[in-house]
């Protein structure tokens, strides 16, 4: 293991799967005094920063109408966005999904008459754009839905992790494998699991308004068992409407409001209550991905708990193609 400063993230290179399952471990000293406030983020690449969807510079089509809208805007490209422009993308797809998944017959978080009613959704929408030019987006009373969205896929400036550090070194086993198998250009030797001491996002202010500060949002549990099954959260900033610098950035600048300038003494953070890293990265050689996707399956964390349902159990029978080696062990069973 490698402990390698950095600007706010501390990060810690491992050598081997088990040195990084060990750090990972909710039992690590490194962890307390309260384990159960950090929450994890796998990524296929280490060096990535931590940028939401929406936010991100690549090249990227997507289609959709707008139903009240007379014109149809079509094949729009994500980099780069003018601002304007990415909200409307942004606030467009998150109102498809949801009127999608109400046609569907889904349940939709915060679901009101008013949101339901044409003019009010047209007094809202005026509202939420006055929010965005002040650099507050999404409204704290979208998170829910916004964030129901951003699991499923939809492009949005949430940023999805899990209460679970073995979830997290999960999507980034395998994002990292199928990135070295298509030998995209985003590649790295390196794959990493971010750790957030979830409490630093509560710590300020209180959340009773809008706040221009990074926080915590969630969606409900009922009625989403993936989201359930990968304990998933979402952080977001409010501040970040205009603003595509990584969200590592904007949790330097909430603890420069809490504690001051830096360098913090760990007699700052501790008036703080908070750990003498609040954030790390956790990294290990890409090509020891497939070994991690195995011992993780081992623990029981793979597609079939990570997506319940017969379609994860299928996707877990394939990734034991992406394994180091095959479990050819005969097992007794019923069939």
């Amino acid at each position: 293991m490698t402990a390698v400063p950095g600007d706010l993230a501390h990060v810690i290179d491992c050598r081997s799967v088990s040195e990084f399952l060990d750090i990972l471990s909710p039992h690590q000293g490194m962890w307390e005094p309260e384990s159960t406030a950090w929450i994890f983020r796998g990524q296929a690449n280490a060096r990535w920063p931590l940028v939401p969807a929406i936010l991100r510079r690549r090249q990227g089509q997507v289609e959709w109408e707008h139903q009240e809208r007379r014109t149809r805007v079509r094949r729009l490209v994500l980099d780069p966005l003018g601002q304007s422009n990415r909200l409307s993308v942004e606030w467009a797809l998150v109102d498809e999904f949801l009127r999608g998944a109400d046609l569907a017959g889904l349940h939709i978080p915060e679901d009101t008459q008013e949101r339901r009613n044409v003019v009010a959704v047209h007094s809202e929408m005026l509202k939420l754009a006055g929010q965005a030019a002040k650099g507050v987006w999404p409204p704290f009373s979208w998170l829910s839905s916004v964030a129901l969205a951003q699991h499923y896929g939809v492009p949005t400036r949430l940023l999805d992790w899990s209460w679970r550090p073995r979830v997290a070194a999960y999507f980034a086993a395998t994002s990292s494998i199928r990135a070295a198998s298509r030998q995209a250009q985003d590649a790295s030797d390196r794959l990493g699991v971010w750790c957030l001491y979830s409490e630093l996002l509560q710590r300020g202010t209180p959340l009773l308004q809008y706040q221009q500060r990074p926080a915590l949002a969630s969606a409900p549990y009922a009625g989403n068992p993936n989201l359930a099954a990968q304990s998933g959260v979402f952080t977001v900033d409010y501040d970040a409407a205009d603003d595509t610098r990584p969200f590592e950035v904007f949790l330097e600048q909430h603890l420069e409001q809490l504690i001051g300038p830096r360098p913090w003494t760990p007699s700052n953070l501790e008036r703080q209550s908070l750990p003498l890293q609040p954030l790390l990265k956790v990294t290990l050689p890409t090509s020891q991905g497939p070994e991690l996707l195995r011992r993780l399956a081992s623990e029981g964390v793979s597609a079939a708990t990570i997506f319940p349902g017969y379609a994860g159990v299928k996707q877990s029978l394939d990734e034991q193609a992406l394994w180091d080696r095959r479990p050819w062990d005969k097992r007794p069973g019923v069939f």
